[in-house]
């Protein structure tokens, strides 16, 4: 864990660990010595964010240190002769900036000006993908970029975000509240921390993942003068929006499935996609903007999107590269560009986004 490069390490058991990095994934000659010292283990690393595993409550998600978050099961929920098993993932917001950004070919320096020009001027989004995809690694970064004076909230299950900047004498320089949710006895959900942080004034609040009825909430915030960026699982940018649909019936409403992802679209106009390729490369893959509902299904412009070219292939015919190219493919929506004017953007900067592309 003290190693830079190690972005994540996965205890299969007490004879199996695995650690990834960015480019490739080791497996380690070392084991445990036997199924109780990997539960012991375990047990220990979740105790840090005070989770206690045992016969009642064998699974939880926990963290170890800021930045390092780890999920955890020992029996019944795996096998005695496992003992217990692990993830155990680390945040690197020292590496993601924009010039990381940009050199590593995730984003280009257009995606990452019109996403932070959005955030700071009214306009919610969502950063959709995998678990592994490094969603919330990137919001991070959009969020490093919004000025002291603006009020910040994020909420999250583990901390993972620090977007707190201090002077010399330990002042904090930015206006940002973190709050965490709580385990049982006398659990705080993300709902009830939603709830707060409304009453808190934020100018951005941020809901760090979408997960379940949350969302119902989280969309309604959007809908009501918040900007908010939040993260959520899904498998493209338009099925994310009826991911967060699906959220939001879980939370109970009179409203129907269409009404209710057209107030969706209306709080997350902004939707971008990032996927972790074959050759572990993390792409932006689509940035897009909806503007509607048609025959129940979300309308809208791709603006930007990731086109894969061909695939570079080892002596074992295991992809090694993805070859391909960051497009733009459209432009912004007159409704968007007139909220944006309206939040404080230049016309030349709007102008940028809402004309020149192609046609």
């Amino acid at each position: 864990m003290q190693d830079n490069e190690t972005e994540e390490i996965n205890v299969n058991g007490s004879g199996g660990v695995w650690v990834l990095y960015k480019d490739r994934k080791i497996r380690l000659n070392e084991t445990f010595g036997h199924p109780e010292a990997c539960a012991n283990i375990v047990r220990k690393m979740s105790r840090f964010g005070n989770v206690i595993l045992d016969g009642s409550k064998p699974i939880g998600d926990s963290f170890i240190a800021r930045g390092i978050r780890m999920s955890g099961a020992i029996a019944p929920c795996v096998d005695p002769d496992a003992g217990a098993i692990a993830s155990i993932r680390k945040q690197k917001p020292l590496l993601i900036t924009r010039e990381n950004l940009i050199g590593w070919d995730t984003a280009t320096a257009e995606e990452l000006d019109f996403l932070v020009m959005c955030v700071n001027n009214g306009v919610s989004l969502a950063v959709a993908g995998a678990t592994g995809s490094g969603k919330t690694a990137d919001m991070g970064y959009i969020l490093s970029c919004v000025p002291h004076d603006k009020r910040i909230v994020t909420i999250e299950d583990t901390r993972e975000l620090s977007l707190a900047q201090y002077d010399e004498n330990g002042v904090m320089l930015n206006d940002v509240i973190h709050l965490l949710t709580k385990e049982e006895p006398n659990p705080i959900t993300m709902l009830d921390l939603l709830k707060l942080s409304l009453r808190l004034h934020p100018e951005i609040l941020v809901p760090a993942e979408m997960r379940g009825k949350e969302a119902m909430v989280v969309q309604e915030a959007g809908r009501t003068g918040h900007t908010v960026i939040s993260t959520l699982h899904a498998n493209s940018a338009r099925t994310a929006y009826d991911r967060v649909l699906t959220m939001c019936l879980e939370a109970g409403t009179s409203l129907s499935e269409e009404r209710l992802l057209k107030n969706i679209v209306e709080a997350f106009p902004i939707m971008v996609f990032k996927m972790q390729l074959p050759d572990k490369s993390r792409k932006y893959m689509e940035v897009f903007e909806a503007t509607g509902i048609k025959n129940g299904e979300v309308t809208g412009t791709t603006l930007f999107k990731y086109v894969v070219d061909h695939y570079e292939r080892g002596d074992e015919g295991r992809i090694t590269k993805v070859v391909g190219s960051h497009q733009r493919m459209g432009n912004i929506s007159p409704a968007l560009a007139e909220k944006l004017l309206l939040g404080g953007v230049p016309q030349r900067e709007i102008r940028r986004f809402s004309e020149g592309g192609p046609t």
